[in-house]
């Protein structure tokens, strides 16, 4: 019997602890995350309470443990005395893993610790979070120090006398603590959470806020069950509710509730998460929108400037006759027009076109000098982004400020502007003269580039002498700005595309993690149930058995939490490239998982793949190794990247148990991770094929088309 209570007491702290520590580290997942969201800024709060709560439930597992081997003194869960505190321990104990420092065994003043700054903790998150979401009760910011300063005026004047011994001091600190700090802490906690409810429900989301609910209502009975139900002491109202009190009253050790609160609330607080998720999806959605109305912009931009150019060629239509000699400029015009409209289809690099751009403006105009320049927003500044024809560099190193100078005018008018003497004009400000006048410019005239009524820059031509400006030359100079607008906005669209890849296959992958997490504490939950029922029935061996298929459950889902925090964590960025990439990840993955994991390039592979491309072979390669880390059984692996007859080829291979490719391909359907992984293929336009066989290892081959 005594070995079953034994069995039975590190059972309940393993799962009070295992409880509290999921939640913190889910919690803190959450917290690292971007949210607009008024509770985030609480979160930090909340996952050190759990942190700290988990490791201290945790710590007294190990100190029943160490009290459940055979020794002078055996403290058992149903052996619990109105002056005794198991969680305290004030019996006196002798182990041979107890360490005493002063008289007090340092792993019992360390959970005293861990319970203190939990609480405390726990107390910041209430108060944090009542602020946040009312401006009613600004003096809340001042409890946790004043509970905190009664906590410590209670020690000093009742746990410090000279006669009082260290096991009564830890067991009347732990009172105090709970008294103090504990139960006002998981009381802010339920009104905090309660508070909350109506922002949830203005959110239409009903189920979190019923989720909000329960987890208020956990945390209320909590601070009655952990705040109030302390060792027994001499003092009211210890001496009236405490373990032996309640035990005897209930017939159900106070542990055994403290465990079942804390797994449901780990569990209503972890549902409570889902609102960053639902969050960034509403945040994806509308920047998916955004994006959708850029591109109408775009479009009707382009729609505008079709329009133009096809007036402009009636109205050359019209006059054949009388500017037969201008027919020859105005074709190689519209050619020019039509090369850089090319360009813009074949989305070749930005800095091209432009300088295509300000080339051909050179070559159709005939002036001495083109510039083309940008504002920058951030910085608040115009800077040149291509020239042609100048002479110094100092013309290229130009910056100036909103309104200075032709650009500045231009792009705060919005229209175009001409000037016969850029020195002697008085509708411009003049601080480039110094430069203007080294280049020798005279006339110039510039027009804004544009997108939608918004001026961004501004494409100029400059001459050496006085030169008059027909409409014709204002015309055209406004059809080359319309193209680098377009140029320069489609640039922009596309950067953002891929940046919301990223965004989407990030969100994909924590969302996966998310619900990996909520399914393994579900199963703790049943599980810990299960063994709770088979001890009752004294069925001890079963029960371990359960409990061992617990921490095989737990590691698997802490092994899974590692590797999706590294999916995530590995994305190809500018300047580093898909084999840079590559090396760091599987490096990281053998040092993680004990397979040893190489990344071979054959000779010629210099491959270069666009980012959404590059994403989804990161994602295959990351698929098919966590596949060889939980079912392979194998010790190593590799990626290999080869050029078979132009085509580039990737492969991932293992020296594990292999499996039946035909089994497999008849269970269509049953095999998520397989399927996935060709359709993210042939996302791309590659092939995917699969070979492998029992015994022989398995080898997965991703064939992309000759780019």
């Amino acid at each position: 019997m005594r070995t079953l209570f034994s069995h039975n007491i590190v059972l309940v702290f393993f799962i009070y602890g295992l409880a509290f520590f999921t939640m913190g580290v889910a919690v803190a997942l959450e917290w690292r995350r971007s949210s607009g969201m008024k509770m985030a800024s609480a979160l930090g709060y909340l996952a050190g309470f759990g942190l700290l709560s988990g490791l201290s439930g945790w710590l007294e597992m190990f100190l029943a443990i160490s009290r459940s081997t055979p020794g002078p003194t055996t403290v058992l869960l149903h052996q619990i005395q109105p002056t005794s505190c198991l969680s305290c321990h004030a019996t006196p104990v002798t182990t041979g893993a107890a360490v005493v420092l002063g008289g007090i065994e340092v792993s019992s003043l360390l959970k005293a610790i861990l319970l203190a700054a939990g609480a405390f903790l726990l107390i910041q998150f209430g108060v944090r979070l009542i602020l946040i979401t009312t401006d009613k009760y600004r003096w809340l910011s001042w409890m946790p120090f004043i509970l905190l300063a009664l906590w410590v005026a209670g020690l000093l004047l009742v746990c410090l006398p000279a006669r009082a011994i260290a096991a009564e001091w830890l067991t009347m600190s732990g009172i105090l603590t709970r008294y103090l700090l504990y139960l006002p802490g998981a009381i802010l906690a339920a009104i905090a959470l309660a508070s909350q409810r109506p922002l949830f429900q203005a959110m239409d989301l009903s189920q979190i806020a019923r989720d909000c609910g329960w987890a208020s209502a956990l945390f209320g009975l909590d601070a009655l069950i952990t705040g109030l139900v302390v060792p027994g002491a001499a003092f009211f109202p210890a001496s009236v509710l405490n373990y032996g009190t309640f035990f005897a009253a209930v017939g159900v050790p106070v542990q055994v509730w403290q465990a079942t609160f804390a797994t449901l609330i780990a569990y209503f607080i972890v549902r409570i998460l889902r609102i960053f998720e639902i969050e960034q999806n509403r945040q994806l959605e509308k920047a998916i929108q955004e994006r959708f109305q850029a591109q109408q912009q775009t479009l009707e931009v382009q729609r505008r400037a079709q329009e133009e150019a096809e007036r402009w060629s009636k109205e050359l239509e019209g006059k054949v006759e009388e500017r037969t000699r201008e027919l020859e400029q105005r074709h190689r015009e519209t050619e020019a027009l039509y090369n850089v409209g090319l360009e813009i289809t074949a989305l070749a690099g930005i800095d091209k076109i432009l300088h295509s751009v300000v080339e051909k403006a050179h070559q159709l105009l005939g002036s001495e000098v083109v510039a083309l320049a940008l504002f920058d927003e951030e910085r608040q500044e115009i800077f040149m982004k291509a020239t042609s024809g100048v002479r110094t560099e100092e013309f290229k190193q130009i910056r100036l400020k909103p309104g200075q100078g032709l650009a500045g005018k231009v792009i705060g008018s919005g229209e175009p502007v001409e000037i016969e003497d850029y020195c002697t004009s008085p509708t411009i400000t003049h601080e480039m003269d110094p430069i203007v006048m080294a280049e020798g410019l005279r006339s110039h005239l510039a027009v804004p580039l544009r997108i939608g009524e918004r001026a961004f820059g501004t494409l100029y031509v400059a001459y050496r002498e006085v030169h008059k400006f027909t409409q014709a030359d204002i015309i055209l100079l406004t059809r080359l700005a319309n193209q680098a607008a377009i140029a320069i906005e489609n640039a922009r669209l596309y950067d953002q595309v891929q940046r919301l890849a990223v965004l989407e296959e990030r969100d994909r992958i924590g969302r996966e993690m998310h619900d990996g997490l909520a399914q393994v504490l579900g199963l703790l939950s049943l599980k810990s149930r299960i063994a709770g029922d088979l001890l009752l029935q004294g069925e001890v061996g079963k029960a371990r058995a359960e409990i061992q298929e617990m921490e095989r459950v737990s590691e698997d889902a802490y092994a899974d939490v590692r590797e999706a925090i590294l999916d995530l964590r590995t994305t190809v960025s500018p300047g580093r490239g898909l084999i840079s990439t590559l090396t760091e990840y599987l490096h990281k993955f053998s040092r993680q998982h004990g397979i040893h994991t190489e990344l071979i390039v054959g000779d010629g592979f210099d491959a270069n793949f666009s980012p959404t491309t590059e994403i989804q072979l990161i994602r295959i390669i990351q698929e098919a190794l966590t596949n060889v880390r939980k079912h392979a059984q194998s010790t190593r692996a590799w990626v290999r990247l080869d050029l078979i007859d132009g085509q580039p080829q990737i492969s991932i291979g293992d020296d594990g148990q292999g499996f039946d490719v035909t089994q497999v391909a008849l269970a269509r359907g049953e095999h998520f991770g397989l399927e996935t992984m060709r359709e993210r293929a042939e996302s791309v336009g590659g092939a995917f094929e699969i070979q492998s066989s029992p015994g022989r290892g398995t080898k997965i081959i991703v064939s992309l088309p000759i780019a």
